[in-house]
């Protein structure tokens, strides 16, 4: 599908396989997130073999204007997906969304306004809480760039245990850093 999505304040990303039984609640949380924020929201499909597809080209038909609903190539993997994903945004700030987190609808506006306050910040993410009521602690603290570094080099903690990247925004100049298009690689 070609991607005719005009640049607003965010690009949602959501990719999902094989997630209809619980795609259906995040569609309604970024409904609701469209209520509060200029967003785009750009959907991709792992080729499922569920409801998936249809649900999205729903969405889509909802949503005329600023929805674009995309699909992995066969034999693909979702770090494909990701990236199939960054590669069509267009707009300042980009945010994700799993196909099975909930999250505040004014998540987005949230992290946006603090962007625009804080030029200097580059990323930002939320608090997360997993389903058996424990929070990833350090999603609570702040870390500039150097410290976050420091921590990630000296292997005092994994990524992981520093954030949950589906709940990051963060600017587009940070896809500059990267090159050829690829953002995330096979693990």
């Amino acid at each position: 599908m070609e991607n005719n999505l005009k640049k607003r304040k965010v690009d949602i990303c959501l990719c999902g396989k094989n997630c209809a039984h619980i795609l259906s609640t995040s569609l309604d949380t970024i409904r609701k997130m469209m209520q509060t924020i200029d967003c785009n929201v750009i959907l991709v499909d792992g080729r499922s073999q569920d409801n998936t597809p249809q649900m999205m080209v729903d969405f889509k038909q909802e949503n005329q204007n600023n929805v674009l609903v995309l699909q992995t190539e066969e034999n693909s993997t979702y770090i494909d997906a990701y990236n199939l994903a960054l590669n069509n945004t267009v707009s300042d700030y980009i945010a994700w969304l799993d196909a099975d987190d909930i999250c505040d609808e004014n998540r987005l506006k949230i992290q946006a306004d603090f962007l625009d306050a804080n030029k200097d910040v580059s990323v930002v993410t939320a608090s997360v809480y997993l389903p058996n009521k424990q929070m990833i602690i350090n999603t609570l603290t702040n870390f500039n760039d150097e410290q976050m570094t420091n921590v990630l080099v000296n292997n005092q903690l994994h990524m992981f245990e520093m954030c949950h990247f589906q709940s990051a925004m963060f600017r587009r100049k940070c896809l500059t850093k990267f090159k050829n298009g690829k953002y995330f690689f096979d693990e």
